[in-house]
């Protein structure tokens, strides 16, 4: 986040939103993409925006961010989807709601972390949606309750064979192998945005739980996790 201006920024154009074109708050995205937005759902909804407010007051309702991962057009268009509409966009075509969570962590939206866990915990009970793309979010988010519901819920889930051969590509492994069987991720598992503690806490928990237990994955992730955290 920065508050140059638009013209230090970038020397790139900047082109405005399509949807988001109304609102006393300018945000410029670190792909040059501008939302005008009211600035009371930035305020409710982040505790970093509301601080930054009371120091700055009203001479400056605007925020140029530059971070490329997680201060994209994509996220932004998702946060405000969330803090706005209530609704988590894309959630069965992953791979900007695990920015989404990384953008929420660091700008202190906690209750809209907890609004987009629940979504995803929603889908997960559901059946609805993929174990490792699920893992990905609850990881990134630091909801270890969540990653424990997938490795219970999902324990037995194994990879599609088209899986990693669309845009959603995060994590993808061989066809037909049990996606928390480390033996079977590809490099792009462990680049794909996990944090590594948890990474290294489902390999170890997959090679020592017993698979015929409902809760065993579930508990060894949380054992191992500990250990390495604690």
């Amino acid at each position: 986040m920065s508050n140059k201006s638009e013209s230090e920024s970038s020397t790139e154009s900047v082109w405005d939103d399509d949807n988001w074109t109304e609102g006393d708050f300018e945000i410029i995205t670190s792909d040059n993409v501008r939302f005008r937005v009211p600035s009371f759902h930035l305020y409710s909804s982040s505790s970093v925006f509301r601080n930054a407010h009371s120091v700055a007051g009203e001479s400056d309702l605007k925020i140029v961010f530059m971070d490329p991962l997680c201060e994209t057009a994509a996220v932004i268009h998702l946060y405000l989807s969330l803090v706005v509409e209530g609704r988590l966009v894309t959630l069965y075509n992953l791979p900007f709601v695990k920015e989404l969570a990384i953008f929420l962590d660091k700008y202190g939206c906690d209750q809209a972390r907890s609004f987009m866990c629940s979504r995803i915990e929603n889908a997960v009970l559901k059946g609805e949606i993929d174990a490792h793309a699920g893992f990905l979010v609850a990881a990134n988010a630091s909801n270890i309750p969540l990653c424990r519901l997938i490795l219970v819920r999902q324990a037995n889930h194994t990879w599609k064979r088209d899986k990693g051969r669309g845009s959603d590509e995060l994590i993808a492994g061989m066809a037909g192998k049990n996606v928390w069987d480390s033996n079977y991720w590809p490099a792009s598992t462990w680049n794909s945005g996990i944090p590594q503690a948890y990474l290294f806490a489902l390999a170890r928990a997959y090679g020592s739980c017993d698979m015929s237990s409902d809760n065993s994955l579930a508990d060894e992730f949380e054992h191992y996790l500990n250990l390495i955290t604690d």
